[in-house]
């Protein structure tokens, strides 16, 4: 699992970002903000990652803070909302800030993001109402149970929706029996 790069800027676009890592160039989709807070071509930056696997293709998602790529996942949990959209609702709004969109039911800032119409903006509403409140670091055995499950194969989408669903598994649980819940449910999914 790749948690972050660090690097020398070598390429911005309104897309993303090309870092340099030792001789190799890592390029990272982005969300707007995150690229408006980098520095120029030359400069250093350091992005934490989320790792998805399109078809046969890796894409690797580039965020500031930790908050960000946790509302990431959260996004993907949402049905209907990919990768593209996600990114696409925090170029415009901070975890924060969506945060508190959801909270006030605030319909209109949802759907002023480009990219969600009403539709989609009602399905934020009504899936993050309850799971935004996630939306913050994973305890060390969560994120090493995550960690874990990306690398079985399970999409981000697939690993935040099993995790939101662990409600009785306190934060201090060992990354073993959050690994071992996850899989019941993960299994459970595809056994339904």
């Amino acid at each position: 699992m790749i948690e972050f790069v660090e690097g020398t800027i070598v390429e911005k676009s309104p897309r993303g970002v090309v870092l340099q890592v030792g001789g190799v160039g890592i390029r990272l989709l982005c969300p707007l903000s995150v690229l408006e807070s980098l520095p120029g071509v030359g400069g250093k930056g350091r992005l934490s990652t989320r790792l998805e696997i399109r078809g046969e293709r890796p894409v690797l998602y580039g965020f500031l803070r930790p908050e960000e790529a946790e509302t990431f996942d959260l996004l993907l949990s949402v049905p209907g909302v990919g990768p593209r959209l996600a990114l696409s609702v925090l170029s415009f709004l901070s975890p924060e800030a969506l945060r508190k969109a959801v909270e006030e039911e605030d319909l209109a800032l949802l759907v002023s993001v480009p990219g969600v119409g009403k539709k989609t903006a009602r399905r934020l509403l009504t899936e993050l109402k309850e799971r935004l409140g996630t939306a913050r670091p994973l305890p060390p055995g969560w994120s090493e149970a995550r960690a874990a499950l990306l690398e079985l194969g399970y999409t981000a989408e697939e690993v935040g929706a099993a995790l939101l669903r662990l409600e009785g598994l306190p934060d201090g649980a060992g990354p073993e029996e959050v690994l071992r819940a996850a899989l019941r449910v993960l299994a459970s999914r595809e056994g339904g």
